[in-house]
C-alpha cells in the first residue's frame, strides 16, 4: 500500500502513515475532527486537545477568524494558508459564504496575491515546467500527474488580469481558479492541477527583485516557445487522452495562437478570451429583453482589442450568426477600439486576428483614425464594451454622448482589478441619470441615486467556466465545439432570467452574485448533452447523472482506516 490510498466512492483513506504525518496532507486532514477512533488507531492522542469537532463547528469558529482580518489581502492569505491546511475545511466556508468571499479567493484581491506571490512562503502546489529543463519535462510529468487528473489549467503569468506580466506569480492565478471550479461545479479537487509554464518575464520589476522565484530572463518566443509549449501537451495528453486543458492569462502574443494550436486535437479553452466572450453574451442577451430591442438588432462597440476584446467579438459574431446573420452582417455590427482609435483598413491593425473586424467604409479610412468618442458619435452603438485597462476611458462625454441618443445604453466595464475600470458605476448612473444598464467585471457596492438604490451586476466568468468545465468532464469530449460554447451562455442566460423572475430581480442584469453551484449543474448539463449532440463524446445521455455523480464531490471527510478492504 502507498502512503495514502484513497477510494472515492467509499470516502475512505486507507494508510499506515502514523502520528503527524495525517496533518500533513491538506487533502485529507481533518484537524480537530478526526474521530476518536481514527485518534486510537494513528496515534493521534495527545497531538490535539480532547474535543471532537463537527465539521460545522469548525466552520463557525474559522468565520470568526476569517471576520477579524480587516483587509481583502489579509483575508486571502487567511485563506490561503487554510487552503494549504485542511482542503475541506476550506472549502465547506468558502462554499457556505461563496458571494462574500469569491472576490477574496479570486478577482480582484488576486491580482494583489500575484503581486507577492514570491515574497511569501506558503505550501508549493501544483507543477512548474522550467524551460531550461525541456529534456526532463516528460519525467517531471511522468513522475506528478496520473491518468486519475481530468482538468489541468496551464498559464505562462505573460497577461495576469489587468496587470500584464508576473511570472511565475501566475500560478497563484491557476490556484484562485481552480479554488472557484471546486467551489462551484463540486469537481473532487483529487481530479485537477494547476500548471505554470516558466518561460522567462519581461517585467523589470521581476527581474530586479530578489526574491523573485522563477527565471529572471526575457521570455523565449516563437518557435522555442511553442516548441516548448508542445512538449508539455504532448506529455500530458499521453498520461490522459481524454485531459481538459485550461489555458490562463497567456500574453496577448500567444494566447489565441496556443489556443488555435491545439483546439482542434485536443479540448482546449481559454477562459479570458472564450469564457469572457461568454459571460458577455448571455448579460447582453439579459440587457436585450429589458430594452426591448432583440440582441440581433444591437450594434457595439469594444473598447480593447485584445485576448478579451477579440474573444468578445468572435462570441458575439458566433450568436449574431446563430440568429440568422450571415457573417458579414455580423461583423459590420462590431467595432473595436484600440489605444490609437479604431480599427479599420487604414489604421491600428496590429496583430493578424484584428483584420476581420477593421472597418473598409471610406469615412472609416480617412487620414486620420476616429477616437472612441468619434466612433460613438457616428457609430450610435447600443451596447458599450470596456476591456481596455485603462481606468476611466468611458469618461463623461463619452457616457452622455452615448445617452443622448440611447436612453438605455447598455454599458459594460469589465476591466478588472477594479483600478482598471473604465467607468465606475456611480458615474454611468450620474451621466445617464439613472437609466444605464451596467454590469462590471469586478464587484462592487450598491450605489444610491435621487434616492433609489441600484444593484451593481457583476459580469463574473465564475458564472460560466466551472459548468462548462464540468460538462466537458463529465462527457469526456475530445474537443470543445462552438455548439457547446454557445449552449453554455444561452442556458446560463435562460437559468438567469427563471432566477431574476423567481426571486422578483428583473431590473438587474445579471443576478446578484449567488445560485453559482445551481447554474453550474445547469450548464454542466447542456454542454455534456451538447457533447454528444455534436459527437465529440461518447458518453450515453442516460449515464450522464451517474457521471456527474462519479466526478463530483460532497465536500464531507473522508473516513481514515488501516486495512485495505478485500477484493
Amino acid at each position: 500500500m502507498t502512503e495514502f490510498t484513497i477510494d472515492h466512492k467509499r470516502k475512505k483513506v486507507y494508510t499506515k502513515a502514523l502520528g503527524r504525518a495525517l496533518f500533513s496532507k491538506p487533502r485529507w486532514n481533518k484537524d480537530s475532527a478526526f474521530t476518536s477512533d481514527e485518534r486510537a488507531t494513528f496515534q493521534l492522542q495527545g497531538l490535539m486537545p480532547q474535543k471532537i469537532e463537527t465539521l460545522s463547528e469548525q466552520i463557525q469558529k474559522t468565520y470568526q477568524q476569517y471576520q477579524n482580518f480587516d483587509t481583502d489581502i489579509s483575508k486571502n492569505i487567511f485563506l490561503n494558508a487554510l487552503h494549504d491546511r485542511n482542503e475541506t475545511l476550506f472549502y465547506n466556508l468558502v462554499v457556505k459564504y461563496l458571494s462574500e468571499m469569491l472576490p477574496i479567493i479570486y478577482t480582484p484581491t488576486i491580482g494583489d496575491a500575484v503581486k507577492s506571490f514570491s515574497k511569501q512562503y506558503r505550501r508549493n502546489r501544483g507543477i512548474y515546467l522550467n524551460y531550461s529543463q525541456l529534456d526532463e519535462i516528460p519525467k517531471i510529468i511522468s513522475d506528478h500527474i496520473t491518468s486519475e487528473i481530468k482538468m489541468v489549467i496551464i498559464t505562462d503569468g505573460e497577461g495576469v488580469l489587468g496587470i500584464g506580466d508576473w511570472g511565475i506569480g501566475g500560478m497563484d492565478i491557476a490556484i484562485g481558479k481552480l479554488m472557484v471550479y471546486i467551489a462551484i461545479s463540486n469537481i473532487n479537487p483529487s481530479t485537477v492541477l494547476p500548471i505554470c509554464l516558466d518561460v522567462g518575464t519581461n517585467n523589470p520589476d521581476l527581474i530586479n527583485d530578489p526574491h523573485y522565484m522563477g527565471v529572471k530572463s526575457p521570455r523565449i518566443r516563437e518557435e522555442a516557445y511553442f516548441s516548448f509549449v508542445d512538449v508539455v501537451i504532448n506529455n500530458l495528453k499521453a498520461v490522459n487522452p481524454d485531459l481538459f486543458i485550461h489555458f490562463e492569462d497567456f500574453g496577448r502574443t500567444n494566447a489565441r495562437r496556443i489556443l488555435n494550436r491545439y483546439n482542434e486535437q485536443h479540448c482546449t479553452f481559454n477562459d479570458d478570451i472564450q469564457g469572457t466572450g461568454l459571460i458577455t453574451l448571455a448579460t447582453i442577451m439579459s440587457a436585450s429583453q429589458k430594452t426591448g430591442r432583440p440582441f440581433k438588432d444591437q450594434t457595439f462597440v469594444i473598447l480593447g482589442p485584445g485576448s478579451a476584446g477579440l474573444g468578445i467579438a468572435d462570441t458575439l459574431k458566433q450568436a449574431l450568426m446563430f440568429e440568422g446573420l450571415s457573417e458579414k452582417q455580423a461583423i459590420e455590427k462590431i467595432f473595436l477600439v484600440g489605444k490609437y482609435g479604431l480599427i479599420s483598413a487604414k489604421h491600428n491593425i496590429k496583430y493578424p486576428d484584428q483584420k476581420i473586424y477593421a472597418r473598409t467604409e471610406s469615412k472609416y479610412n480617412q487620414s486620420h483614425s476616429f477616437s472612441l468618442l468619434e466612433t460613438i458619435e457616428n457609430v450610435k452603438p447600443s451596447v458599450l464594451i470596456g476591456c481596455s485597462g485603462a481606468f476611466g476611458a468611458f469618461n463623461e462625454k463619452i457616457i452622455k454622448t452615448m445617452y443622448a441618443y440611447e436612453k438605455r445604453p447598455i454599458i459594460m466595464p469589465l476591466s478588472n482589478p477594479i483600478s482598471c475600470c473604465e467607468v465606475m458605476p456611480e458615474d454611468a448612473i450620474k451621466w445617464t441619470n439613472g437609466h444605464v444598464l451596467i454590469a462590471t467585471g469586478s464587484p462592487f457596492k450598491d450605489v444610491n441615486y435621487n434616492d433609489t438604490i441600484y444593484n451593481i451586476a457583476q459580469c463574473n466568468n465564475a458564472y460560466i467556466f466551472p459548468g462548462l468545465g464540468q460538462g466537458i468532464i463529465i462527457s469526456a469530449a475530445k474537443r470543445l465545439t462552438p455548439q457547446m460554447l454557445l449552449t453554455a451562455s444561452q442556458t446560463l442566460s435562460k437559468v438567469w432570467n427563471d432566477i431574476k423572475h423567481t426571486h422578483n430581480s428583473d431590473d438587474l442584469l445579471p443576478p446578484i452574485n449567488e445560485h453559482y453551484q445551481a447554474i453550474s449543474y445547469e450548464i454542466a448539463k447542456a454542454v455534456a448533452l451538447q457533447a454528444i449532440k455534436d459527437n465529440v463524446s461518447d458518453l450515453k445521455p442516460d449515464d450522464l447523472e451517474a457521471q456527474f455523480k462519479s466526478i463530483s464531490w460532497d465536500f464531507d471527510y473522508y473516513h481514515f482506516s488501516s486495512m485495505l478492504p478485500k477484493e
